[in-house]
């Protein structure tokens, strides 16, 4: 095979798994992870099995620095929401009784919304094995470690 594509197949290849960064979802990932492999079959065949897995390894430790470096530059919010990493408030500190509404169906588990300080907070929520369905009052009875269980507001 000539030198000129089994190059262009091992620059693709780091090229699609640099890429994978910016596009997550494994396709072009995927893609780059065949393109490294074919450039490294038939490099192996062109010039010998320990030049081939040299050009396999520094792809995927330049894609590894890249992605390294990516993960710490101010970039990374492209990618990540950085409040949705944040941990989250404590929910020892619901008082018991308070009203809210389901935002989704509890069956047993779901999401509720309950007004905490003048701020609506959306919590992860337990029920006692009720079935309770959307846009639906409920209150809490009890905190357990971080489950809020709740029951039906009558």
């Amino acid at each position: 095979m000539n030198e000129k594509l089994i190059m262009a197949l091992y620059l693709l290849g780091t090229l699609f798994l640099i890429s994978e960064i910016l596009l997550p979802g494994a396709i072009v990932g995927t893609i780059g992870t065949i393109l490294l492999l074919a450039g490294t079959y038939f490099g192996a065949k062109a010039w010998g099995m320990p030049i081939a897995l040299t050009g396999f390894l520094s792809s995927l430790i330049l894609c590894g620095v890249l992605f390294y470096t990516f993960l710490r530059s101010p970039l990374r919010k492209l990618i990540f929401n950085e409040e949705s990493l944040a941990k989250e408030e404590p929910t020892s500190e619901l008082p018991l009784g308070l009203k809210g509404a389901t935002l989704t169906a509890l069956r047993p588990s779901g999401k509720a919304a309950f007004s905490v300080d003048g701020r609506e907070r959306h919590l992860d929520v337990l029920t006692e094995g009720d079935f309770i369905e959307k846009d639906q009052s409920v209150k809490v009875l009890r905190i357990e470690g971080s489950k809020i269980i709740v029951s039906r507001e009558l």
